[in-house]
């Protein structure tokens, strides 16, 4: 017995780096991406970085445990203006250490406050989803007329890049260079943390939920609480967003809240691919980029291709553009393109411990 829990730990294990090849690859690309890119290419990469990590959270809530939120860039806003505020408000020493983890609890706390109430009273999936884009909705109004806290509809502007700087140690950033890599190793960092995540016993139970959560419930678990945590695990994502976001652009605004910035979220993780992790952050850079460019010429040509590039992937390639690359998704092109049945993977890798209680 012994000896077959040792062979499935290391199998677990041995899967679990062979699955992180993506995020070996990302790193590559972005740091041969590093010494090529001028100046402004590294800024519109970063950001799209920095705004990827709300991708990740809307993608580990709605593509692996079936939690529609319409309003992610609460987190993204909140994390923002609570990085802001801190750095304006706290002058002594370098308040960027403080200014992250506020913003990082600001993001779960808002995340309990919203979920817990509607996930223990079993609120109706589409009434929590409103629920999340009313809050959104809330505090962008509130923001922007909070003149003296949020700059109101003008929003706080001149906010100063991360001062890491310890002790005898200068880490004070000063351009979109030196930002780079720090948006760079967030990213694969908090995409590794993921995959682990959904790789793990909670992961498989994010799963099961998805697919049949009254057959969870059924048989015992806490589907309340799990799904509590993997909305706190999302606004913590969401608000480091916001609050990396906010001194890449030197500004943070109302419109963080606002609807676009959430539409944006889940078009990006449509065309990467939902449930994938890698796919949404690759569709973030790969359409910023884009959008980059097009904007120059039209900014209206850029949004009709983006709705284009939307409803394309969303009829021809329902599991995003990661999807092409999956062994899984390619198995079943082919036995759809002989005729054959497809081949329905089990939710769980391996049964879920009993439940307790």
């Amino acid at each position: 017995m012994a000896a077959v829990t040792a062979r499935q730990g290391w199998a677990r294990v041995g899967g679990l780096v062979w699955n992180a090849r993506g995020a070996a690859l990302l790193l590559i690309g972005l740091l041969i991406y590093g010494r090529l890119a001028d100046p402004f290419g590294l800024f519109i990469v970063a950001s799209a970085l920095v705004l990827s990590l709300l991708a990740l959270s809307v993608d580990l809530q709605w593509g692996y445990a079936g939690i529609l939120n319409l309003g992610p860039a609460a987190y993204l806003g909140l994390g923002a203006y609570t990085y802001a505020i801190t750095q304006r408000k706290i002058t002594a020493g370098s308040p960027t250490y403080l200014a992250f983890a506020l913003a990082i609890l600001f993001g779960i706390v808002l995340a309990v406050i919203v979920a817990f109430p509607a996930f223990k009273a079993r609120t109706l999936p589409v009434y929590y989803a409103l629920i999340t884009l009313a809050v959104a909705l809330i505090l962008q109004r509130w923001t922007a007329v909070s003149y003296d806290l949020t700059g109101g509809s003008n929003g706080l502007v001149g906010i100063p890049l991360p001062d890491f700087s310890l002790p005898g140690l200068d880490l004070k950033m000063t351009t979109a260079e030196q930002f780079f890599p720090l948006a760079s190793g967030v990213v694969v960092a908090a995409y590794l943390a993921c995959l682990w995540l959904t790789r793990s016993r909670f992961g498989r139970l994010l799963a099961a939920i998805r697919d049949d959560e009254e057959k969870v419930a059924t048989l015992g678990y806490d589907v309340a609480t799990t799904k509590l945590i993997v909305a706190a695990i999302a606004g913590a994502l969401g608000a480091l967003a916001g609050a990396l976001y906010a001194p890449l652009a030197g500004t943070a605004h109302p419109s963080l809240f606002g609807i676009a910035f959430s539409v944006q979220t889940y078009v990006w993780v449509a065309v990467g691919g939902q449930g994938t992790l890698i796919g949404p952050i690759l569709a973030a850079i790969a359409l910023k980029l884009l959008e980059n460019r097009l904007r120059g010429v039209s900014a209206d040509g850029y949004l009709m291709l983006l709705a284009a590039v939307f409803m394309l992937v969303v009829i021809f390639l329902p599991k995003g553009i990661a999807g092409l690359f999956d062994a899984q998704a390619v198995r079943d092109r082919f036995r759809r393109s002989r005729g054959g049945p497809i081949a329905l993977a089990p939710v769980l890798e391996r049964p879920l411990d009993e439940p307790h209680g």
